[in-house]
């Protein structure tokens, strides 16, 4: 049963909405919305015609809406090699230095969107969102699955990301840049994604993702997604591990490239009721914008969470007695709360800055600040400083560890105070950690979200530091 409807009704809107609230939406972004530059242009138009000129593919012949399948298509049946293909889609998109359009910022803009998975392998996306929601600092998070890795998994369900500050992106079918063939660019890569997406769905090899996938009140939200109708569904039926007309699949809406001819191209509704479909003619970009608009309404600037915490107060030279962060740049959005908190509860906190800016950086000042200078040291623990042995945060742990041989190990916790940002790390398999500081508590703040007993024993500890060192403060 097939009921084709030329707009959208309130009652449809509020219901997307609360599922936003709720938590329980579980957006796909597709080619159809992911737009580049002051136009707002469609991405893989553009992206095609700079295949086919640096793989100079003759045009001769091809449709005028030529794909990236038809271009890659053509230079294969030439005997070229597929490797070159996915060599050359990552040079053209990382030389580009595309900005994200109107229509991703808008999309953006919905902040209770925690999760969204990206069909698409560039990186406009996370640019959106870190531009929208946190002032163009690099804070979004992002992972991607491939089938030469066979690993992949969102950072947590879908309910409690919902609770977090940052946003993740997730590459379902790739990400440029990660490996040869590690992204989709063709029809052929898709249905090896695919295929291989079927293998590894489960409780384990990805049991955040099915769980969400398999949560009969969660509602995927397909938006732009331009493959054939068939390829659609064949996908869909691989994620949710069951039938479309099953009535335990919950409502899955589809936002494709509008076509008042073909029902199958516009949004969808799949309802309770087996082989019953809503039809709603709207563009997806007129459906972004409108979803948009409508979040506003519903959650006014002055509702929505906090805007990106500003960290401009924390000086450029640390003040003897401050406390100082140790963190990686990835969990930026993490540390921001962290320091956002400890100054609300009076304390004097420092970071290095530049790293937010320009990743690592190699500064003998912050030896000096560590060594003598700090109060006390937070380290902010995460799968990022789990898997990076030598990044400079444990050179800081080092450092820090190094000034505890002069410290008495019961008064090291009033120095060194880890902090585990992430819900899938178990204190007791830390590894990264100085062995110094092995009988300190490792509380759990997921996204930096320390509670005020934390700060107001951080500020404690501080002002006892100063009041023992009143000759060096100025």
């Amino acid at each position: 049963m097939v009921r084709i409807h030329s707009m959208i009704d309130d009652d449809d809107w509020d219901k997307l909405l609360d599922r936003i609230d709720e938590g329980n939406l579980l957006p796909i972004i597709g080619w159809g919305v992911t737009t580049f530059g002051e136009n707002d242009a469609l991405l893989t138009p553009w992206l095609a015609g700079e295949l086919a000129k640096k793989l100079r593919v003759s045009l001769d012949g091809l449709p005028h809406e030529f794909t990236l399948s038809d271009v890659i298509t053509r230079y294969l049946m030439s005997g070229n090699e597929r490797d070159d293909v996915y060599g050359a889609v990552h040079k053209i998109l990382k030389d580009a230095k595309l900005v994200p359009g109107e229509t991703l910022k808008q999309l953006a803009s919905v902040t209770g969107l925690k999760l969204l998975l990206s069909m698409t392998p560039d990186s406009l996306l996370k640019q959106a969102i870190d531009s929208v929601k946190y002032g163009g600092h690099d804070a979004t998070t992002t992972c991607q699955f491939s089938p030469k890795l066979a690993k992949y998994d969102t950072p947590g369900r879908l309910q409690d990301l919902h609770s977090r500050p940052e946003s993740t992106v997730c590459h379902i079918l790739g990400k440029s840049g990660t490996a040869v063939e590690g992204f989709v660019t063709w029809d052929d890569d898709l249905l090896e994604f695919v295929l291989k997406l079927n293998e590894c769905l489960g409780p384990d090899l990805m049991p955040n993702l099915s769980k969400d996938l398999e949560d009969k009140s969660v509602v995927i939200l397909a938006l732009g997604v331009s493959y054939s109708d068939w390829l659609m569904r064949f996908f869909l039926r691989v994620i949710r591990q069951k039938s479309l007309t099953s009535p335990d699949l919950g409502i899955t809406r589809l936002v494709e490239a509008s076509d008042p001819l073909k029902p199958e191209n516009v949004v969808m509704f799949f309802g309770r009721v087996a082989r019953k479909v809503i039809v709603f003619d709207l563009p997806p970009k007129e459906f972004v914008r409108e979803l948009a608009a409508r979040w506003t309404t519903r959650h006014p600037p002055a509702e929505q969470p906090a805007e990106f915490v500003a960290i401009s107060t924390v000086a450029d030279e640390m003040r003897p007695g401050a406390v100082f962060i140790s963190y990686m740049r990835e969990d930026e959005a993490a540390v921001r709360q962290i320091v956002s908190r400890l100054q609300a509860a009076g304390c004097d906190v420092w970071l290095d800055l530049d790293r937010l800016k320009s990743g690592m950086n190699f500064n003998i000042r912050i030896e000096e600040y560590i060594r003598s200078k700090c109060s006390l040291f937070v380290s902010v623990i995460s799968g990022r400083t789990e898997k990076q042995a030598e990044s400079y945060a444990q050179r800081e742990r080092i450092w820090a560890s190094n000034r505890a041989t002069g410290i008495a190990d019961a008064e090291r916790d009033k120095f060194y105070h880890p902090v585990i940002v992430d819900d899938d790390l178990d204190p007791g398999q830390i590894r990264m950690e100085p062995t110094a500081f092995n009988a300190v508590h490792r509380p759990r703040y997921i996204g930096g979200n320390v509670d005020n007993d934390f700060c107001q024993r951080i500020h404690s500890l501080q002002l006892e530091w100063l009041n023992r060192h009143k000759a060096g403060v100025q």
